[in-house]
């Protein structure tokens, strides 16, 4: 079991926590006392658990824009926490807590942005679309099959895509659209 200088420290500070708790010293914040022992005595359990399972815990950030909004917005939200937790005037508690729930849902308005503009799926849209070359070959293969307008199909695809890159082979695609259609005109039966 390995016990970094970490799990030490809380569990050091959740003895004194506790302690502190127990001889009831600062009796006019007993229940920030109470909250901040859990906080320490969770802390330590989860750093004990940790010491007997290792597993890594890789939290990484860009601190680019959206990090510094994430930052400012916890700021806020605990700062009015703890100044909600330490003041005596009711009044003042209730509008300091009222500051932290919007701010708390204004946060998590934020976060909901920020995942759906970073989002892999927004960001990798163009990689699961078929290329060029696939879409061919999927024509390529309906056309086999017989499948004629699951064959144009593909081509138009192909071809959209070829108008956005000014591909050479544009115009061979399109004579094989037209030619695939006027055979597909050509097998319908008569009425």
């Amino acid at each position: 079991m390995a016990i970094d200088n970490f799990t030490l420290i809380t569990g050091v500070g959740g003895l004194v926590g506790l302690g502190i708790q127990f001889l009831d010293i600062f009796p006019k914040h007993g229940n920030v006392r109470h909250a901040i022992g859990f906080v320490l005595v969770g802390i330590f359990i989860g750093c004990l658990i940790r010491g007997v399972d290792p597993a890594r815990v890789a939290v990484s950030m860009d601190i680019g824009l959206s990090g510094v909004v994430v930052f400012a917005f916890m700021a806020v939200i605990g700062g009015c926490l703890l100044a909600a937790g330490v003041t005596e005037s009711a009044s003042k508690r209730s509008d300091f807590m009222a500051v932290s729930g919007i701010a708390a849902g204004l946060f998590m308005l934020v976060l909901g942005a920020i995942a759906i503009t970073h989002s892999p799926a927004v960001a990798d849209a163009d990689a699961h679309r078929p290329t060029i070359a696939e879409l061919i070959l999927l024509s390529d293969t309906a056309e086999q099959r017989g499948d004629d307008d699951r064959a144009i199909s593909h081509l138009e695809m192909a071809a959209a895509q070829m108008k956005t890159t000014q591909d050479s082979r544009l115009p061979a695609i399109e004579q094989r659209i037209e030619r695939l259609k006027a055979l597909e005109i050509s097998s319908q039966p008569k009425k």
